[in-house]
């Protein structure tokens, strides 16, 4: 009688045993998928998000470099140092805005590839191509630029100012989008963001609920 009080015992204490075990792996798992998903927003959205403001700022800044190239060949006599400088800080600002939409779209390319997502990859892929889109607005872009220039060389005042409103349309055209772009991107990481915290707090509240389900079953077969 002894020994199969003890051996009912012990069949408690290993299956109580294995009842937190199972609530302790299934934490565990949850809490990894929590950890993936912090990963890829400070990876993936976070970077994307950053990589669009920035293209931003340097876009404008190449904005601020043509107006100040229009002064300077205004100027009499010219500057061609002052000129020269001017002209290469467009080209940087321009080469660096480029570089950033680059960034933002291999950043969001890579998470539409990862397993882990947060079923947006329709969206991301959407905001994808729209920014191939701003891309090629750009490309046109720098191509009236380079009329300006030319234009402003010659001396010709009626092409110059023909080109340059051209290029303040298109100037304007490109910071609609590239801020709508922006802010799509902001809206997809809060989304992620949510969806994490979300997560979250359902992980913890699948703990409790299984801690108390194998108490109450540990203590009923006790």
């Amino acid at each position: 009688m002894r020994v199969r009080i003890g051996l009912k015992i012990f069949s408690i204490a290993v299956g109580l045993l294995i009842l937190m075990g199972a609530v302790a792996l299934v934490s565990l798992r949850m809490t990894k998928t929590v950890d993936s998903q912090l990963s890829i927003l400070d990876g993936n959205y976070v970077p994307a998000y950053v990589a669009l403001v920035q293209g931003n700022v340097h876009s404008l800044q190449e904005s601020m470099f043509i107006r100040r190239l229009v002064i300077a060949f205004g100027e009499k006599p010219p500057n061609d140092e002052k000129i020269a400088n001017l002209r290469a800080g467009i080209a940087d600002s321009a080469k660096s805005s480029d570089l950033d939409i680059g960034e933002a779209r291999a950043d969001i390319n890579r998470q539409i590839g990862d397993p882990i997502d947060f079923n947006d990859n329709i969206e991301l892929a959407r905001l994808d191509t729209k920014l191939d889109f701003l891309q090629e607005d750009r490309r046109r872009y720098e191509e009236v630029l380079q009329e300006l220039v030319a234009d402003l060389q010659s001396g010709d005042q009626a092409a110059e100012r023909q080109a340059l409103d051209h290029l303040d349309a298109l100037r304007d055209r490109l910071d609609a989008r590239v801020d709508e772009e922006r802010l799509e991107m902001h809206r997809l990481a809060h989304a992620a963001i949510d969806s994490t915290r979300a997560y979250q707090v359902r992980v913890v509240e699948i703990s409790l609920i299984l801690l108390l389900l194998a108490t109450a079953l540990g203590v009923s077969i006790a």
